[in-house]
């Protein structure tokens, strides 16, 4: 990407230069990028006929990522000197203003731009464009005329994955002193936020599926899915109810960060349905006029859906003091869920398995160690047609969600440094049961 006015700013991550867009003929003079030229993208598929009864199937394919926009961290057009941010702060109690609005913001050149107090919003001039292997196989069976079974084997492969980082983080070397490696170059400890395409990720999962087509009065399909998705980053937007981000336990040790992926659910069960009840105009029983007025003509269909609990990670208050920009995460001293332990929403882990990090240290838990409680919900609707004449007709619905009222539970407090909170559930996810009604025209 490039600006008409090459308003972008980059930094080198080798030399610790500010380097600006500018015109050259050199394209990554004007996109302050490398570009990745060898994105080759091959697919190949295939279909067997064993029997009548009986297909195989299966597929390959590579598959690249476009650049994404990560909120505003990895526009370059956001940087020094086109845009300076700084934050500031004051105490309007004990001292005076950092600024009236009254006055106007205060003045800023290049020459009075700090660059220790900048935000800067970077990435890796020699990044990759991430890239995805998807594959699937198996096979897909008939039975009778209307229903079909299938067990597939899906995996996907992900690597060169965009992921934040702190270019500028700090080393904690000998006698517990922090050095910053790019306070060299006049940037102090400044949170140099660079994306990196050092990111993988893994998804394999077996998937089995019965599925009828609409017969008789009747079409469903179950499926069921076993997989695992593991990998070392996911889109930091996609942080909150537990969900991790997208930021390192640290920038110089990767592997540190691979686990459970925040959409890592081993198991998953849906089961739909359309029903026609078999009572009404041109369906198994005709009853007379006052029992088909009343109970002719109904349709059910409904969804049931199990998910086993997500992962999340332990974390504490960070005492590495090597800058922000990175997840910190607690110490693991014990089984967070010991033989005989009953798992209760005031008590979903044994807190006791987990313990503050030392200052200079890195917390030794893994990513997204711990998982949360599953979930359950089932909707359904009930509605019948009314003719009207010519192709007119009104519909009426009964809608009901979370039918059964069944309560999910959402993470608990996983913070070791909240002593009184560690390990409670306090919070719900979804909504109660509900229903609606609804009358609709055809015309």
């Amino acid at each position: 990407m490039q600006d008409r006015h090459n308003l972008l700013t980059n930094i080198d991550p080798a030399t610790g230069q500010v380097l600006t867009a500018r015109d050259s003929g050199d394209m990554f003079d004007r996109t302050l990028i490398h570009p990745d030229l060898n994105d080759f993208a091959p697919r190949a598929g295939f279909s067997y006929a064993m029997t009548p009864r009986i297909v195989v199937r299966g597929g390959y394919g590579i598959f690249y990522q476009q650049t994404d926009r990560y909120g505003s961290e990895s526009q370059l057009a956001l940087n020094p000197p086109q845009l300076v941010d700084v934050f500031q702060t004051a105490n309007s109690g004990a001292e005076a203003p950092v600024i009236l609005l009254r006055n106007g913001f205060t003045p800023i050149s290049a020459s009075t731009i700090d660059p220790r107090t900048v935000q800067w919003r970077i990435q890796d001039p020699d990044q990759r464009t991430p890239i995805v292997h998807q594959f699937s196989a198996g096979p897909e069976v008939r039975f009778g005329d209307s229903t079909v079974a299938s067990v597939e084997y899906v995996g996907n492969v992900t690597r060169n994955g965009r992921k934040l980082r702190n270019l500028n983080e700090g080393i904690i070397t000998a006698g517990n002193v922090v050095v910053f490696p790019y306070a060299k170059y006049g940037f102090g400890n400044a949170y140099l936020e660079q994306i990196a395409t050092n990111g993988a990720a893994d998804y394999h999962a077996l998937q089995a599926r019965v599925q009828r087509r609409f017969s008789g009065g009747l079409s469903f399909t179950s499926s069921f899915t076993y997989g695992r998705a593991r990998g070392n980053f996911l889109d930091h937007l996609s942080a909150g109810n537990g969900a991790s981000g997208n930021v390192p336990l640290t920038a110089y040790d990767p592997s540190r960060d691979y686990g459970p992926l925040a959409f890592d659910i081993p198991k998953r069960f849906v089961q739909s349905f359309i029903y026609e009840v078999p009572v009404g105009d041109g369906r198994r029983f005709r009853p007379g006029r006052l029992a088909g007025a009343l109970a002719g003509n109904w349709t059910i269909n409904g969804i049931l859906t199990l998910n086993d609990g997500r992962p999340f990670t332990i974390t504490a208050t960070d005492r590495a003091n090597t800058g922000t920009g990175r997840q910190s995460r607690a110490n693991c001293i014990g089984d967070p869920l010991p033989g005989g332990f009953n798992q209760t929403i005031d008590q979903w882990f044994d807190p006791s398995a987990f313990a503050e990090t030392a200052a200079f240290t890195y917390g030794n838990c893994g990513f997204n160690t711990v998982r949360g409680p599953g979930s359950k919900t089932m909707n359904m609707s009930l509605f019948r047609n009314f003719p009207l004449g010519a192709s007119r007709r009104l519909e009426f619905r009964v809608e009901g969600f979370n039918v059964f009222n069944w309560t999910n539970y959402d993470f608990p407090a996983a913070s070791v440094s909240n002593p009184a909170t560690f390990g409670k559930i306090t919070g719900t996810l979804g909504d109660p049961r509900e229903f609606q009604l609804a009358v609709k025209l055809y015309f």
